[in-house]
């Protein structure tokens, strides 16, 4: 979750979408602050151009 919020602010910090989205994203973390693989989908559609650039 980290390095999506990284990515977010570093790429596309006018996003108010993104950021929205991360907000909703925390909720569902674990104490790793990783998320479940059922959220890969919705993350590889949200972030996949920032994740490119990773």
């Amino acid at each position: 979750m980290q390095m999506l919020e990284q990515l977010a602010r570093r790429h596309a910090p006018g996003d108010e979408e993104l950021q929205y989205l991360l907000v909703y994203l925390r909720d569902y973390t674990d104490a790793d602050g990783l998320l479940p693989a059922s959220f890969d989908s919705l993350v590889r559609e949200s972030f996949g151009s920032l994740l490119d650039r990773a």
